[in-house]
């Protein structure tokens, strides 16, 4: 194409070049070659392909010939395939959709934006440099044109992409503010960034260094990592996509205009267009095949290797060539040409451009990890070093600046470095010499291995020595605390070396055989000896009586495998395509003669989130966070049946029965869709999943011929077999996440309230009939909670003006009248009596029902702090959800006798220094073991706790007691004694156990005292302080607002100046965690911190939005953390995702590592906790919450670990699924008859 458009080409070489081609692809390159030769015919020179000018081409083009209309935009064969057939108008037609300029800086308007210039042109769409004219910031606003929005197929699908691009939030993805409609033109405004195109930077570096090359893979990779675990493939990755951000040094990802969902077969392209840039194709791209994210992954490659080389991977002559040269040529390897990029660096640019996908690695999160690994091990690649000799042997060693004097050398990238041993002077080493060492290291395990004659030897690290004997494994194991150790093997004295000790070892040779090798390993093990200083000796000297080594199996079934089932919850869309039920087993096994099951409690466990009777009052349904459905007999609270739902996440689900009580639809904000359950003989079952992004409210016309669902932008309107009706876009649309849909009586309006507050009105297609703005409704943000009066007359929602009223308005908008439903709190939800005459409201210290006509107003003495409230048809009963439980009163709010209540929450886990117990709980914390047994603490009774700290030998307990805002400290097993240090919080000891202190935040300081709790000084902080010791020390960490201080008693505990935080994210728990061996330290909200020769210094800093779990892994290099989804496993100086592993709880409200053993135990918002391995994140087993404090362990497989069996009877429930695809449940003894085998482990 080149050749044609500079006006030199042999036909005979184009014809051979068409030939290749399809017929739409023939077309256009016989347009392009008439318009060269117009071009010929002016007189000008053509334009240069590699710096095309679209500008002056369409200038030649409109001389060559005035009356032909320009159809095609020309571009680089090799690297702009998608411009090879986009569409070519002047830059007046591009723009003629704005609205006129109202400045003269001005192109036009959009959308509420100020169009100041055109940045770029593409096949779909146009981006202009605008001004956000409320926020006055600067954006890049992508409009689709005009002529592709027209087809309401693909501006539906635009609008959704761009709404499923907005939902990832990630510092390697650019993000976007908005995405909106103007006269029918969607468009998207993103950040306008600042630096250059990766791109324009090759231009002028076209090879960058190795470092340069690492940190853009990773952060493109973990941006990629982020789209595909939304779904989306980006398929056009390349240098021009991929921003160098100037301010924040990030590389970012550009451009998801071709972006489409991983499960969309549908690919919109203009007509005859090419998709993609060929030189970075995966080679089923470039061949038309189906695409998913491995696709990206070898783009991605494509990209490293040019990064690399300062070569393309591929190349031809033309578009043609490249394409087959990506489908069939192998690239030249990294090491010819560029022999100093580290081969383990090369080896995965490799694997990325695998023609075959399943050679690639399968997920950007396994590039992220591998990146770096590479990156650790190039930092600590090897240089020779030497004490008493020329030279040394080592591997993989990085010394510090000036450690070894002028006795370095080092070959290429550090690694050529053993001469010394090997010149002979050192031949008889264990016969002749001593080995001193000094390793600076992280606290972890040095490993040292011997090999060769020696039988008998003395090994000493510091003042600690132990006696070698040669065993099977000719190993040997110490922990060492952080800072340098001298090491030595006693025989002699000769040779002292100092290092840094890393992953690979430090082998010293005689000839052959390898006589000594010493390694570090990051997981510490407990039965080595302890090395520290004297004065951490009081701290580490702790009981060990947890056996080391593999974790041990738990029971006789086998867990269901990671591969099938954990994606249950998210990636699937239905009830029917989980590999097993949810429930409380985490793994359920695959037993003899069922095809699925699980099993649960009665009573909801998880905070509920929607409460419904039944058309007949004779049912009401619970639906809990976890999207459990429970429904209860509404005379004797039996539960008759359970409707296992996919579940998880931070909003609450919503319910809504049919009219005919014959159907019940689940709508899950959280995941991405809705179950709608249909009455089969005498129980609902799963019958038509109904797939949407996000569904965040749906609800049943009053006829029963229509359920409507609304998500952000779009309605969709369905027949209750799962049909279709109607789908209507509306950009502005975003439902309250944890509100309803609710149809008028006479089933004509549905409305909902948007998030800003509005209310929206809309017919029975969909189209919005009003929308009655926030001003008018009172709410300064949107509750979610409306209602229609029973009469239809109007449509009500909680003034937020109030918080104790509610608006009532006419569909119209043009009459309104308040109703105060409640003296004091905050409402959360309300509904109407079915005569009209009465209001039952809840809230925040609001339970109560108002006369309408009176305005009289009757609260419940006992607020039970309900989150939704249903009226029974007939009027007669009252069902509200509190927390965990559900309270069934007459229609005066007498409660029934036999409504029973459910306590039970994990907002507290923390291990004592040995691993040997555990204290968890929020509501009434019990004591555990590893083993899964569990046992009240004794005399503690009405306690609410979010924090707990251990004495450092684990024999006192403190305990924070919310409700007396005061402690309770003391031996768990033996006596706690209340009433402790009143209005203390954030209770700490000491690492060494000489101190302690704690927070009085009614008066902003900290206060100091003894190991007996006796005061020793007051520090006044200019806000509530956040504190917390470093480990094996009296060093404290103070967090004042924004500012970090450190404080200790040499220096009188004064508050000391160390650095600004300007970032820090201000949550309700701002925690502070140090790393095991106290070398970094956590701000939960944003930092990560280095501690070093007495200051600290920033590492990284980052925020992880929506974490509310976190805890260090046991060698203090990865964080663990959780929120509503998942649970997450980050580098923690780099903040990158390493792993995720979606679990079927709610959200995670606390955790902490064990002290051993390498899991950490994490407290769910749903009555249970677990315990997870460290570096799979695969659960070992988990604690269940029952009533009347009652607890139960249960393996990941379903088997019961320990747990009394009278509690089991009364408060589980199996269920299972028969032939029939039904669900059924069964009692513990039933479950057992139909397996023939115990419920219990042996």
């Amino acid at each position: 194409m080149s050749r044609i458009l500079s006006g030199v080409a042999s036909n005979t070489d184009d014809d051979e070049v068409v030939g290749l081609l399809d017929p739409p692809s023939q077309k256009l390159f016989g347009q392009l070659r008439e318009f060269a030769k117009r071009l010929q015919t002016v007189g000008e020179a053509p334009p240069v392909v590699d710096g095309f000018n679209v500008d002056r081409f369409l200038q030649n083009l409109k001389k060559a010939d005035p009356a032909v209309e320009p159809t095609l935009m020309a571009g680089n064969d090799e690297t702009d395939g998608s411009a090879f057939s986009s569409s070519i108008v002047s830059l007046s037609a591009q723009t003629d959709f704005l609205q006129p300029p109202e400045a003269e800086d001005e192109i036009g308007r959009l959308g509420g934006y100020r169009i100041l210039e055109v940045l770029g042109v593409g096949g779909m769409g146009i981006v202009f440099k605008a001004e956000d004219t409320q926020l006055k910031r600067l954006v890049a606003l992508k409009a689709i044109k005009p002529a592709i929005a027209s087809n309401s197929i693909a501006k539906q699908r635009f609008l959704r992409e761009a709404q499923s691009t907005a939902s990832i939030e990630h510092h390697n993805i650019v993000p976007i503010y908005q995405v909106g409609e103007d006269g029918g033109v969607p468009f998207i405004a993103m950040q306008f960034l600042h630096g250059e195109s990766l791109q324009s930077h090759l231009q002028h570096h076209p090879k960058l260094d190795q470092t340069e090359v690492l940190k853009i893979g990773r952060e493109v990779a973990a941006g990629l990592q982020a789209a595909h675990e939304h779904g989306l493939i980006h398929r056009d990755i390349k240098p021009d996509n991929i921003w160098l951000d100037a301010k924040s040094g990030w590389a970012r990802i550009l451009d998801f205009g071709l972006v489409r969902a991983a499960s969309d077969d549908l690919l919109l392209t203009q007509t005859d267009a090419i998709v993609g840039t060929p030189r970075y194709m995966a080679p089923e791209q470039a061949q038309g095949q189906a695409v998913d994210h491995r696709s990206d992954l070898f783009s991605l490659g494509s990209v490293l290797y040019q990064l690399a080389t300062g070569v393309p991977s591929f190349t031809g002559g033309n578009m043609v060539a490249t394409l087959l040269a990506v489908v069939n040529a192998e690239s030249k390897p990294i090491a010819e040409i560029a022999p100093e990029i580290h081969p383990d660096l090369a080896a995965l640019i490799t694997r990325l451009l695998s023609k075959d996908p399943q050679a690639r690695p399968q997920a950007a999160a396994e590039v992220v990890a591998e990146i770096t690994r590479i990156e650790r091990l190039i930092q600590t690649e090897p240089t020779a070093l030497a004490a008493g000799s020329s030279s040394a042997t080592a591997q993989s060693i990085m010394p510090e600046a000036g450690a070894y004097g002028s006795q370095t050398s080092s070959g290429s990238n550090g690694t050529q470095i053993r001469n010394w041993l090997l010149a002979g002077g050192f031949a008889a080493f264990f016969i002749l010499a001593a080995i001193l060492l000094r390793f600076k290291t992280n606290d972890g395990t040095v490993v040292v291995q011997l090999d060769g004659p020696i039988e008998l030897a003395t090994i000493e690290i510091d003042d600690q020595s132990v006696t070698y004997q040669s065993d099977e494994t000719g190993q040997i194991r110490f922990r060492v605390a952080p800072g340098t150790h001298r090491f030595t093997l006693k025989n002699s004295a000769g040779l002292e070396l100092e290092t840094t000790l890393g992953d690979s070892p430090l082998e010293i040779k005689t000839g052959a055989t390898t006589s000594l090798k010493a390694w570090l390993e990051r997981k510490p093990d407990p039965s080595g000896a302890v090395v520290s200083s004297a004065k951490e000796k009081k701290a580490a000297a702790l009981p060990t009586k947890i056996p080391t080594g593999p974790l041990p199996k738990l029971g006789t079934w086998e867990p269901t495998t990671e591969a099938d089932v954990d994606d249950w919850y998210w990636l699937s869309h239905s009830l029917a395509e989980m590999e097993s039920l949810p429930g409380l087993a985490l793994r359920p096994a695959k037993l003899k003669g069922i095809r699925r099951w699980n099993v649960d409690t009665r009573l909801p466990r998880a905070g509920c989130g929607s409460v419904k009777f039944s058309p007949d009052g004779r049912h009401f349904a619970v639906l809990t966070n976890d999207c459990q459905v429970r429904i209860y007999d509404a005379k004797n609270l039996e539960l008759i049946q359970m409707l296992p739902s996919r579940g998880g996440g931070s909003f609450r689900p919503m319910l809504d029965w049919h009219s005919s009580g014959r159907h019940l639809v689940v709508a899950n904000p959280n995941a991405s869709a809705t179950t709608l359950w249909t009455l089969v003989g005498e129980s609902l079952q799963p019958t038509i999943p109904i797939a949407l992004d996000q569904c965040n409210a749906a609800g049943f016309s009053s006829d029963g011929k229509i359920l409507a669902t609304a998500t952000a932008g779009l309605v969709c309107l369905y027949q209750v077999d799962g049909k279709i009706l109607h789908t209507v876009v509306h950009p502005d649309l975003n439902p309250f996440a944890q509100g309803k849909i609710v149809w008028s009586p006479d089933g004509q309006i549905f409305a909902s309230q948007n998030e800003d507050g509005s209310l929206w009105l809309f017919d029975r297609e969909g189209e919005l009939i009003r929308k009655i703005d926030a001003q008018t409704v009172g709410a300064k943000a949107g509750e979610g909670a409306i209602h229609w009066s029973p009469s239809g007359e109007f449509l009500c929602a909680i003034d937020g003006d109030t918080q104790v009223s509610i608006r009532c308005i006419t569909p119209d908008g043009k009459r309104q009248k308040t109703v105060q439903v409640a003296r004091g709190g905050r409402l959360t939800q309300f509904c109407w009596s079915p005569d009209g005459k009465r209001i039952y409201a809840i809230g925040h210290s609001i339970w109560s029902v108002t006369d309408v006509d009176s305005g009289e107003i009757h609260d419940l003495p006992q607020n039970p702090g309900a989150t939704d409230i249903d009226v029974s048809p007939d009027g007669e009963w009252v069902v509200a959800i509190p927390d965990r439980s559900f309270h069934l009163t007459d229609r005066d709010l007498n409660p029934k006798e036999n409504s029973e209540t459910f306590t039970g929450s994990f907002g507290l886990v923390r291990w004592d220094a040995s691993g040997e117990r555990l204290v968890v709980g929020e509501l009434q914390p019990t004591l555990w073991t590893l083993d899964g047994r569990h046992s009240p603490i004794d005399g503690v009774e009405n306690l609410w706790s979010y924090h707990a700290e251990w004495y450092p030998d684990g024999q006192r307990l403190a305990i924070e007691d919310a409700n007396r805002r005061s402690l309770w400290i003391g031996d768990p097993n033996e006596e706690m004694v209340p009433d402790q240090l009143p209005g203390l919080s954030g209770f700490c000891w000491s690492g060494t156990g000489n101190y302690a202190a704690g927070i009085i935040a009614a008066k902003k300081q900290i206060e100091i005292f003894d190991d007996q709790v006796m005061l020793l000084k007051q520090i006044p902080c200019d806000d509530v302080p956040s504190i917390t010791f470093r480990p094996y020390t009296d060093q404290m960490a103070v967090r004042v607002g924004k500012t970090l201080y450190s404080c200790s008693p040499e220096g009188d505990w004064r508050l000391h100046y160390e650095l600004d935080l300007p970032n820090i994210q201000d949550w309700e728990r701002n925690e502070l965690k140090w790393s095991p061996d106290g070398s970094h330290l956590y701000l939960q909200g944003g930092y990560v911190l280095r501690f070093q020769d007495n200051h600290f210094s920033i590492v990284r800093e980052f925020v992880r939005g929506g974490t509310c779990a976190d805890t260090w892994n046991s060698d203090g290099t990865r964080n663990v953390a959780a929120d509503g989804l998942n649970i997450y496993l980050f580098d923690a100086f780099t903040g990158y995702l390493l792993k995720k592993h979606s679990h079927p709880s709610v959200m995670g409200r606390c955790a902490d590592r064990h002290p051993i053993r390498p899991i950490f135990t994490m407290g769910f918002d749903d009555s249970t906790f677990a315990h997870y391995d460290e570096d799979t994140l695969q659960p070992y087993w988990r604690g269940v919450q029952l009533p009347g404090n009652q607890s139960i362990a249960i393996t990941p497989a379903g088997q019961i670990l320990n747990g009394d069996r009278e509690a089991i009877d009364k408060h589980l429930v199996y269920y299972i699924e028969t032939d029939e695809g039904l669900i059924k449940m069964l009692t513990p003894t039933e479950f057992e008859r139909l397996i023939g085998e115990s419920i219990y482990t042996p």
